[in-house]
């Protein structure tokens, strides 16, 4: 079977989610700067990148186990890598240029002068580090609304890797997470009475 767009399906899934997040911040403004309406936004931005991630795969391995390509148990490795790599790199130049590793902070792009009030003008300066930021903080845009940290960030490529993961196997053995959800409940209502 032909699988070679589903490598970059997630990658799509992350952008939706992007999308997703300036629509929300189109239709709602400033509403999502309560942090209780911001946080409710980001789960459902991240409940929708990982619920169309887990599908896909579910789909995808479901008819690769009914058509007998013989998957392997980690042949969804081989789906999450790209956008898992993608994730990573970003986080790690985001942080080596903060830490100023590669003194991206040093390199000035652009000068201008401002003019306060009654006050003598003032240079200001633009870094490269500020354009690395924000093609950072435009690729985790979905999790900037609950972002003080770019560790947070660190979300993102641990629930793409476990979406495609469940999503996979769960797919490859016909199950369904919802059948896992109600089994651990019963198994805990079970535990619970006794």
């Amino acid at each position: 079977m032909n699988t070679k767009k589903y490598y970059f399906l997630p990658i799509v899934d992350h952008i939706t989610a992007i999308v997703i997040t300036v629509v929300m911040m189109l239709l709602f403004g400033t509403w999502l700067l309560i942090p209780a309406v911001s946080a409710v936004a980001t789960f459902f931005t991240l409940f929708t990148l990982c619920g169309r991630t887990y599908v896909r795969m579910w789909k995808l391995s479901q008819k690769n186990t009914l058509r007998n390509y013989g998957i392997t148990k980690n042949d969804f490795m081989k789906f999450a890598l790209p956008i898992v790599i993608i994730d990573l790199v970003l986080i790690v130049f985001y942080l080596l240029c903060e830490y100023n590793i590669i003194p991206l902070k040093e390199v000035i792009t652009n000068t201008y002068y401002t003019f306060p009030d009654n006050l003598p003008r003032e240079i200001k300066t633009n870094t490269a580090f500020e354009y690395v930021g924000l093609v950072v903080k435009l690729w985790f845009f979905f999790l900037t609304l609950i972002a003080k940290n770019v560790y947070v960030f660190l979300l993102a490529p641990a629930l793409s890797f476990l979406s495609i993961m469940l999503g996979y196997k769960l797919g490859a053995k016909n199950k369904e997470i919802t059948n896992v959800f109600v089994k651990v409940t019963e198994k805990a209502k079970e535990k619970f009475n006794e």
